[in-house]
């Protein structure tokens, strides 16, 4: 009988210390990389994040963020908003269409609309 209860409470012991190594376990590989790494390893592992996961880093704000097409690298939107739109300006008209004569009914243009110096008198 004594042996029964010394294998359940060994085994519980046993069961409870697996638990707390793997906490700890948790908890140690849960910590911010940025705390870990000293400060030539934070500037490789933001690079290497940077060209795997498009994630910069913002040098006013020291914070993570997703640069947009054609933005800044280190600065985001917030710190360094985008340059305003140049003015717009009143627009300039194209000026009318030349006129044209109407061809009413007709599906066809005679040649001699389209090649005039073909159909000249000349003396032949």
């Amino acid at each position: 009988m004594t042996d029964a209860y010394l294998v359940l409470i060994g085994g519980g012991v046993l069961s409870a210390l697996c638990g707390l190594v793997g906490i700890a376990l948790t908890r140690r590989e849960n910590t911010p990389i940025l705390d870990v790494l000293s400060e030539e390893e934070l500037r490789s592992y933001r690079t290497q994040v940077l060209m795997t996961e498009g994630i910069a880093f913002c040098t006013v704000h020291k914070g993570e963020f997703r640069p947009g097409p054609g933005a800044s690298t280190t600065a985001c939107e917030v710190c360094l908003p985008p340059l305003p739109s140049p003015v717009k300006t009143e627009p300039h008209y194209a000026p009318a269409r030349p006129t044209q004569r109407l061809n009413f009914g007709r599906t066809y243009a005679p040649l001699y609309s389209w090649w005039p110096e073909l159909y000249k008198e000349d003396g032949e």
